[in-house]
């Protein structure tokens, strides 16, 4: 932040008469300097407060105090808790909007000498706005978070996302002492003349080096010190740990926990996992997707298989006993606006997007917010974004926020069972547990069915709702 005007400041004396300029320049030099000390030293963002809040419902959003730096080298400061207001943000819809914070100087205390006009201060007071596209520049229009909000008001609580913390900029760095409550990355070497941990490191790197370059064994041990199995194979006794070389979060892990029995004792791995599935004795196996620290242990010891993950199946499912949870199918969004979690959608009436599955027996349908009272097309309850398919392309449109579906996108609706997340509007009448719900005038929500009628019935209420709109669990049975 730099201008082709020299450093200059105001030199005092005696005698010397000073005009309304030199005290403005007086005060300019030290913004400048000030200003120019923050931008190269230090890189824009919050440094601290201004943490956005809000209930459901809520007609605006309370920012708290604090303080944040622009990329000029502006400081902005909140001295006391700030408010955003939501009341511009039309349609029922809800929708995704941003909260900014930037510079702002207005003059204030007008001057009260006789014959005098103007004011006699500059007040920084920072400009808080909601947008509903993210700034054309963050670094000076700084993002304090996001809401969601519809008809004006908030419908879930704010979250600080796409906020940049202010931080210092540095060249060689001499510190007394230092203590950090987060990570270090550092891109360079690191070179220590001191001890680290108690640990002259010079005389430990070449003891370390000595070692790697070691081919024989240099602690002398055995595989049985180290309960190791010989590579001619072994008795397994516990948990089987594999992993791929598939770098983490995507490293798929599977454990095996097996118990053979006397007859039939499995004695190299690979008998030990072909035994999961084939001695009655064996405990189970564990499938999880993704990298974590500590080896889980199966919610139910009598589990024979336990799949934390997606499964997916290219073939028929037989089950010769119960099952638990809720039905879902895929659909494509064909609303024309993004689809939430808890939506009741109708059918489009359209012609079938595509056909899915094993031989293709599966159709896709679109779907669209159910916005009739005793809708005879209604289908079910929106899930989230349907989950990627590794055989197909992939489709999602968001995949880090699965709770919104874009126009046009495949997501999972809730067809049968029971269900925690329904949209509900208990304006025509108040909701009670058992009873039967219909689709509602207000867009994708649910109400009491005051006159049941064949094929409008989208389920039952398992919890009740007084008045006005909400979520609550439902049990879906379409009829």
């Amino acid at each position: 932040m730099t201008t082709d005007d020299p450093i200059q400041r105001l030199h005092y004396f005696d005698h010397q008469f000073l005009r309304e300029e030199d005290f403005n320049d007086e005060q300019a030099y030290h913004v400048r300097m000030r200003r120019l000390h923050n931008g190269s030293l230090h890189t824009w963002g919050i440094a601290s407060g201004l943490l956005p809040n809000a209930s459901v419902n809520d007609a605006s959003v309370t920012i708290s105090p604090g303080v944040a730096i622009d990329s000029q080298g502006r400081e902005i400061v909140l001295t006391t808790a700030g408010s955003a207001d939501l009341s511009g943000v039309t349609g029922a819809t809800a929708r995704r909007v941003i909260i900014t914070i930037s510079y702002r100087e207005q003059q204030d205390i007008a001057a009260t000498d006789p014959g005098v006009t103007g004011f006699t201060r500059w007040k920084e007071v920072p400009l808080i706005e909601v947008r509903e596209t993210p700034p054309s520049d963050p670094s000076l229009t700084l993002v304090l978070g996001s809401v969601e909000v519809a008809s004006g008001k908030v419908t879930a609580v704010p979250s600080p996302r796409d906020r940049q913390a202010a931080g210092v900029v540095a060249g060689d760095l001499r510190a007394i002492s230092a203590t950090l409550s987060s990570n270090l990355s550092i891109t360079g070497n690191i070179t220590v003349s001191g001890n680290v941990d108690g640990r002259d490191l010079s005389v430990d790197g070449t003891r370390l080096d000595g070692h790697i370059a070691s081919v024989a064994n240099p602690h002398g041990t055995t595989a049985a010190q180290v309960g190791a199995l010989p590579t001619v194979g072994g008795t397994v006794n516990g948990q089987v740990l594999f992993r791929t070389n598939v770098p983490a979060p995507t490293q798929p892990t599977l454990i095996a926990t097996v118990q053979p029995n006397a007859t039939a004792q499995p004695t190299t791995v690979t008998a030990a996992l072909s035994a999961v599935s084939g001695i009655p004795s064996v405990l189970g196996q564990y499938v999880r997707s993704g990298s974590f620290g500590a080896i889980p242990l199966p919610a139910n010891p009598a589990d024979a298989l336990r799949v934390d993950g997606n499964v997916l199946i290219d073939g028929n499912l037989r089950v010769n006993g119960n099952k638990g949870g809720y039905v879902v199918d895929t659909f494509v969004n064909g609303s024309g606006q993004r689809l939430q979690t808890g939506d009741v959608v109708r059918l489009k009436a359209t012609p079938i997007i595509r056909f899915q599955g094993l031989n293709n027996k599966i159709p896709v349908a679109e779907v669209t917010l159910a916005d009739q009272e005793h809708a005879a097309m209604v289908i079910g309850v929106v899930d989230q974004e349907a989950f990627r398919d590794n055989a197909a392309p992939d489709r999602r449109t968001d995949p880090d926020d699965p709770t919104f579906i874009a126009d046009g996108g495949d997501l999972l609706v809730v067809t049968l069972g029971a269900y925690s997340h329904c949209k509900v509007d208990a304006g025509p009448a108040p909701i009670a547990v058992g009873d039967l719900l219909t689709s509602s005038p207000n867009p994708g929500f649910a109400q009491k069915a005051l006159d049941p009628k064949l094929g409008t019935i989208i389920g039952k209420a398992l919890e009740p709702l007084e008045q006005g709109t909400g979520y609550i669990a439902v049990f879906v049975n379409s009829q």
